[in-house]
């Protein structure tokens, strides 16, 4: 993505962190130190019964403990409903991309994808990737898909689900960024540098802001209610303000994932069209160009 000069309002999301590190037998020590050193937390080596890894009988996690822990299965966040960790292969989305997936399906319609096999659309930025399942979706359509989450916690889950997942998998088509994709359409540096090339420009920039926490919990993926814990909700200015530059730098268009019944996420700025998602989802479609299809 080419270098541009645009101002980037608010601050960073900042949301609770954990307290500590809980590192198991099997886990990789080296990036374990290296994410509690960005986290600025104290890393503590358990062993693999430790309560707070799940492995004590009779002894289950404290939800209030706010640890990450980290064992040979992968980093996990414990929160109020258990552990939340990325699982690409044997988790739900790994699940229903090995039973299936249509370019037909409400989400790929509203990217623009098309045809049997090939994608219209091939480039898709992502710019609230959370724990990446509409990303690995996506990258599993075909899409080349740029991940972008600035919560250094979620974003740690993300990578580490990504690190793990054997590379024929996707064969390098869904990529990671930490950070704020504000300044990633903006064309400042990516964390790592390479993941954006240069001449790489989105035909797509799909935005799914975290949905508003419902009164009735049963609704709620369990790892979506810790998350939710975890990760404040962004301001509406700042969102405003990520459509605006998403549909300056979207060359197809901008996708917004939006609660069924509640308003668009700009008032000022009205979806071309909106792709029904099932009882509490639809996908509000912003065209850039010309070309509909």
């Amino acid at each position: 993505m080419t270098q541009s000069h645009e101002s980037l309002p608010g601050d960073p999301l900042a949301g609770q962190r954990p307290r500590r590190l809980l590192v198991g037998p099997g886990a990789p020590v080296d990036e374990a130190h290296e994410l509690a050193r960005r986290l600025e937390i104290p890393v503590e080596s358990v062993p693999a019964d430790h309560p707070q890894l799940g492995g004590a009988r009779g002894h289950p996690p404290d939800p209030d403990d706010a640890s990450l822990t980290w064992t040979v299965e992968g980093l996990a966040w414990l929160g109020p409903s258990g552990h939340v960790r990325v699982d690409f292969t044997d988790g739900r989305v790994g699940r229903r991309v090995r039973q299936g997936i249509s370019a037909r399906e409400p989400l790929a319609r509203a990217i623009g994808l098309g045809g049997r096999t090939r994608p219209r659309i091939r480039r898709v930025l992502d710019a609230t990737a959370g724990l990446g399942r509409d990303a690995f979706l996506l990258a599993s359509l075909g899409c080349d898909v740029v991940a972008v989450e600035r919560h250094p916690v979620v974003g740690a889950l993300l990578a580490d689900g990504l690190r793990r997942l054997p590379d024929d998998v996707l064969e390098g088509r869904l990529r990671y960024a930490a950070g704020d994709a504000r300044e990633v359409l903006a064309g400042h540096p990516t964390d790592p540098p390479d993941v954006v090339p240069a001449d790489w420009q989105p035909e797509t920039v799909y935005i799914d802001p975290m949905f508003p926490a419902r009164r009735k919990a049963a609704l709620v993926k369990k790892d979506m209610q810790t998350l939710q814990g975890l990760v404040p909700e962004s301001p509406e200015h700042e969102l405003a303000a990520l459509l605006d530059l998403a549909l300056r730098h979207a060359s197809r268009r901008v996708v917004v994932k939006r609660p069924t019944g509640a308003p668009a996420l700009d008032a000022a700025t009205r979806p071309s069209h909106a792709v029904t998602g099932g009882r509490t989802t639809r996908y509000d479609v912003y065209v850039t160009s010309t070309n509909t299809d």
